[in-house]
C-alpha cells in the first residue's frame, strides 16, 4: 500500500498557524525527545547514536544539508553578536576609512570578538564556538568588537600571546600606539 502526501493541506496548515503555535509545538516537541532519551537504557542510547552516525556516514545529502545548516545558522549568529557589540571596529586608533569617511571597519568578514581584558583563550577552548557565541550574545559585558589588525596590535602590545607578560624595556615596540599605516623610515 503506497502512502499519499497531502501537500497542500500541510501547506496550508503551517501557513495557518501563529508563532506562538509553533513555539509552542516546537517546545512540546523537544520536551518529548528529552523524556524519550531520558526513559532509554545506555545500551539502547548506544544503539541509537550508533545508527544515527552510520546513516549520516552513507548519506551524503543529509550530511551536505546539515553542513549547510550549520554554516548559516554560524553565520546568522555571529552577525547578532557582532552587531550587539556595536557593529564596526571599537578601537579609536583603527586606520580603517569607510566611504562614507566614518573610521572603524564595518566589515563583518574583518570583525573579530575580542575579550577587553585578554583571557578569552581559556574561556574559548572550554566551549565550542556555538556556546560562546550564544554566551556573548545574551551577556556582551567585557567583549568587544575589533577588526583583526586592531586586535593583533592589541594582542602584541599587551602580550596576550605570552601569558600577559609585559613588554620590557630592550624588546621592539614595533606596533605600540601607531594610528598610521605608513611604514617607518630605516
Amino acid at each position: 500500500m503506497r502512502k499519499l502526501k497531502a501537500r497542500g493541506y500541510t501547506a496550508a496548515y503551517k501557513k495557518r498557524r501563529s508563532p506562538e503555535k509553533v513555539q509552542y509545538q516546537k517546545s512540546q516537541q523537544r520536551l518529548h525527545k528529552q523524556r524519550w532519551w531520558a526513559s532509554l537504557s545506555p545500551d539502547e542510547r548506544k544503539v541509537v547514536i550508533d545508527t544515527k552516525r552510520r546513516r549520516y556516514q552513507t548519506s551524503p545529502t543529509t550530511r551536505i544539508k546539515k553542513q549547510k545548516d550549520n554554516k548559516l545558522r554560524y553565520v546568522n549568529l555571529r552577525k547578532a553578536v557582532l552587531e550587539k557589540l556595536g557593529g564596526r571596529c571599537s578601537s579609536p586608533n583603527c586606520a580603517w576609512i569607510n566611504s562614507d569617511g566614518s573610521r572603524g571597519c564595518v566589515d563583518f568578514r574583518c570583525l573579530q570578538i575580542d575579550h577587553e581584558y585578554g583571557g578569552g583563550t581559556k574561556e574559548f577552548r572550554s566551549m565550542t564556538m556555538h556556546a560562546f557565541l550564544k554566551k556573548v550574545l545574551e551577556n556582551s559585558d567585557g567583549y568587544q568588537a575589533l577588526c583583526a589588525n586592531c586586535n593583533w596590535i592589541k594582542r602584541v602590545n599587551n602580550r596576550e600571546f605570552s601569558k600577559g607578560k609585559p613588554l620590557s624595556s630592550n624588546e621592539p615596540q614595533f606596533l605600540a600606539e601607531s594610528s598610521s599605516l605608513e611604514p617607518a623610515v630605516l
